[in-house]
């Protein structure tokens, strides 16, 4: 991830989806773990089936604006999904993005989590104000403005 970017990760529901369980979300030394939450919560729905369909590709990069912007999935040897996730561009994003990935994040069943701010967003009508007030106050953000 590069400095500009900030990354949400998308979480099933059912996974920490209180805010006091944020913190099984980080591991003893205080990284992101997403294996976890994907191996509990592995369902008959393919995060990768669905982003083809959704996205109409064939690879781990399922939508991309200009390199700056992007959504990947990434799966194991044995093909068990075990990160998902957006990345966002402090330099610049459309509104489009934002809403294609809350879009994405409903059909999956997921909730956005943001490590930085340590938030859930659930994807339900407010949530593009929410993710975009984030968005603008990331470190990502700061960093573009600089």
């Amino acid at each position: 991830m590069a400095i500009y970017q900030t990354v949400i990760f998308f979480v099933p529901r059912g996974f920490g989806d209180r805010e006091e369980q944020v913190e099984e979300l980080f591991s003893e030394e205080g990284h992101f773990d997403t294996e976890k939450i994907w191996a509990d919560f592995h369902r008959g729905v393919s995060p990768i089936k669905l982003a083809n369909s959704t996205f109409g590709t064939d690879n781990e990069t399922f939508w991309e604006y200009y390199g700056a912007n992007d959504l990947s999935i990434e799966v194991n040897e044995e093909g068990v999904v075990q990160c998902v996730r957006a990345r966002f561009d402090g330099r610049g994003y459309r509104q489009g993005d934002l809403k294609r990935i809350l879009s994405f994040a409903h059909v999956l069943e997921c909730n956005l989590f943001l490590p930085e701010f340590k938030k859930y967003i659930k994807p339900n009508k407010s949530a593009i104000e929410s993710l975009s007030f984030l968005l603008k106050r990331s470190r990502a953000a700061e960093y573009a403005q600089s």
